[in-house]
């Protein structure tokens, strides 16, 4: 799809990847294995799924509205 694909397997690798990337001329995919289990050992590790936007259920349409308003309350640090 016209996007380079680098995998890094160490962190080194890693962040020799983001800085090619920083200067491609077309999109960089950087690919690395991930273990579910460990955490990072500074706060663990979280994936946000979001709840479907649109549902024929009222249950999840419920929901969605509370997940909505929690998002408001989360803070973006960057």
């Amino acid at each position: 799809m016209g996007a380079n694909a680098v995998k890094a397997g160490t962190i080194a690798e890693l962040e020799a990847a983001i800085g090619a990337a920083k200067t491609a001329a077309i999109p960089t995919v950087i690919v690395i294995d991930t273990d579910p289990a460990p955490g990072t050992g500074a706060g663990g590790t979280w994936w946000e799924v979001a709840v479907p936007e649109v549902s024929d259920r009222p249950e999840v349409n419920k929901a969605r509205m509370a997940y909505e308003a929690a998002t408001k309350a989360q803070w973006l640090v960057n």
